[in-house]
């Protein structure tokens, strides 16, 4: 009598469908498992995002610029503020390719820094606006007011830039509080108010 040992029976063939089945939905869970919770989980998100500013180092670095409204160049202002962990920097522009009118160097410390990063988070500083692509250049925003961009810098590279304004019309992308925001660079500036009376339209 003549048998055939070679091939799975029926039986056999199902119970190897299943368990293929079920490795298949293992992995699909697995790989996918990590985002849906992420997503499940917003206040996960929102911290991810916050330690991108309260995270730390040597070369870490914040900037405020803010522009004055657009006129002729003569009387286009603007002015810098940077914050590291050893310096606190103030400079006045002239003019749409910024020519350095005045400055303004502080020291710093680590624990300043920290500070200020954490204030900085609080106010909204990760949060960024989702906006449609021809909303988030700020190129001519704003004409007659003022554009806040906000950056953060990693070794001297940009790693995080945003921006707003002080017309109702234009939000821009930044996601947090300007009011709040602008006041905390302002306040890394000792007499501020009587620093910022280099310039003129943007006192």
């Amino acid at each position: 009598m003549n048998r055939d040992f070679g091939g799975p029976t029926k039986l056999g063939m199902v119970v190897i469908g299943v368990i293929f089945f079920l490795i298949v939905a293992g992995l699909f869970f697995f790989i996918t498992g990590g985002s849906r919770s992420a997503e499940s989980n917003p206040r996960a998100t929102e911290d991810t995002r916050r330690q991108e500013v309260t995270n730390i180092n040597t070369g870490r670095s914040l900037r405020m610029t803010v522009y004055g409204p657009i006129v002729a160049n003569e009387e286009r202002e603007s002015y810098e503020i940077t914050v590291t962990t050893t310096s606190r920097r103030f400079t006045a522009y002239k003019g749409y390719s910024q020519s350095q009118i005045a400055s303004n160097d502080y020291d710093n410390t680590y624990e300043g820094y920290q500070q200020f990063a954490y204030a900085l988070a609080r106010a909204g500083f990760d949060k960024k606006r989702d906006v449609t692509e021809e909303q988030s250049d700020d190129r001519g925003a704003c004409a007659t007011g003022k554009r806040y961009v906000y950056e953060l810098f990693e070794n001297g590279t940009v790693a995080k830039r945003t921006w707003t304004t002080n017309c109702n019309s234009v939000r821009g992308t930044y996601g947090g509080t300007n009011a709040t925001t602008y006041q905390l660079f302002q306040s890394q500036i000792p007499e501020f108010n009587k620093t910022i009376r280099v310039l003129k339209t943007l006192r």
